[in-house]
């Protein structure tokens, strides 16, 4: 989840997503590689998607439940 990014990644992510900052705009702001900040972003949708993968399987067997 996101608490276990590392530190930089998570600043990364929220520059990305809360503040819309491009990847020119946050490598510069952090004095990163634009593909620091790529792979940043990349390794913490992984992390979302395969959490959330799991909670979706969850939700469907939920719905088709009820």
């Amino acid at each position: 989840t996101y608490n276990s990014l590392p530190a930089k990644a998570k600043e990364v992510f929220r520059l990305s997503r809360e503040e819309a900052k491009s990847n020119q705009n946050i490598a510069n702001i952090l004095n990163i590689n634009v593909k620091t900040v790529e792979y940043y972003i990349t390794k913490a949708l992984k992390i979302f998607h395969s959490a959330l993968k799991d909670y979706f399987i969850l939700f469907v067997l939920f719905w088709i439940t009820y």
